[in-house]
């Protein structure tokens, strides 16, 4: 695995942007650049050897998820406990 600094990366330019981690994967194995992806959207490439992955030492990713539902609907039991793991995870 290669490791990269954050101050490596400053000459890299967005070329385009994806709707989706299998577009963004699918054009890295076209050879149309890089990017920068969850570890478990690659995970199968990964360890298949199709993909590479490069560690970025000084950068710390963290994303927020959101948990909605439909106020105008009764949540069901199974639903309440789901909710109440996630809440709780």
């Amino acid at each position: 695995m290669l490791d990269l600094k954050l101050k490596d990366l400053e000459p890299l330019r967005i070329k385009a942007r994806l709707g989706s981690s299998t577009a963004v994967k699918e054009g890295i194995k076209a050879g149309l650049g890089v990017s920068i992806l969850s570890k478990f959207a690659v995970e199968t490439e990964i360890k298949a050897g199709i993909l590479k992955k490069i560690a970025i030492k000084e950068l710390d990713f963290q994303r927020k998820f959101y948990l909605i539902t439909d106020k105008r609907r009764d949540v069901s039991p199974l639903c309440k406990n789901m909710i109440n793991f996630l809440l709780n995870y």
